[in-house]
């Protein structure tokens, strides 16, 4: 595995920044308080990848991870949450959401310019804490999700063959969720380490 991107969200408050990241097509731009990233708006999907400034080329085989410093106060049983996303399209609203709420992970995707598919896998009654890394991945027509290393969700689907790795929140997810300590990357080179976090070693890939 290798690393090809990665960010701290170490600078000023604001939107986030499109030197490196540009927001899905129909979404909000999620944004930076305080070094954490945070949705800037609660009534509509966010979602930002990283583009072709960030990593001029990512593989369609791609993972990414973050880590949770406050998971949101829904359950996220109904899709609801923030997390991660893979193979967002860079001229359609489509994208593999891997999201988490405090007891609950999902699987979903947006396809068709903007449809939702509803929550395709679920892992439930798990107790997310702050510092939590979630880690999601997709090689071929498998996405798999890890919360702290170990795998929670494993499905197949062939809907999205290619895009960009990024972050996203869904419109239903309530409290105040915040994120840190992006990381993305691809499968070439061996088992490469990920970079490790301030605040917690990330264990998602390779574990």
């Amino acid at each position: 595995m290798t690393t090809l991107f990665t960010d701290a969200f170490t600078r000023a408050d604001g939107t986030l920044d499109s030197t490196n990241w540009d927001t899905l097509t129909g979404e909000a731009s999620l944004q930076i308080a305080s070094n954490h990233l945070v949705p800037s708006a609660f009534n509509a999907d966010n979602c930002d990848y990283v583009n072709s400034t960030g990593v001029a080329s990512i593989p369609n085989d791609q993972w990414a991870q973050i880590t949770l410093l406050n998971p949101t106060s829904s359950s996220g049983g109904g899709g609801e949450g923030i997390g991660i996303e893979l193979r967002c399209a860079t001229a359609a609203r489509t994208a593999y959401r891997c999201l988490a709420g405090n007891t609950t992970i999902t699987f979903s995707k947006m396809t068709d310019s903007g449809t939702y598919s509803g929550v395709i896998a679920s892992a439930t009654g798990l107790t997310i804490v702050a510092n939590d890394v979630l880690y999601a991945e997709v090689q071929g027509t498998t996405v798999i999700i890890k919360l702290n290393g170990v795998t929670k969700i494993t499905q197949t689907d062939s809907s999205i063959a290619s895009g960009r790795f990024g972050i996203g929140h869904s419109s239903d997810t309530t409290g105040t969720p915040q994120l840190d300590d992006f990381t993305g990357g691809d499968f070439a080179g061996g088992a490469a380490a990920v970079a490790p976090s301030r605040r917690r070693t990330l264990v998602g890939a390779g574990v």
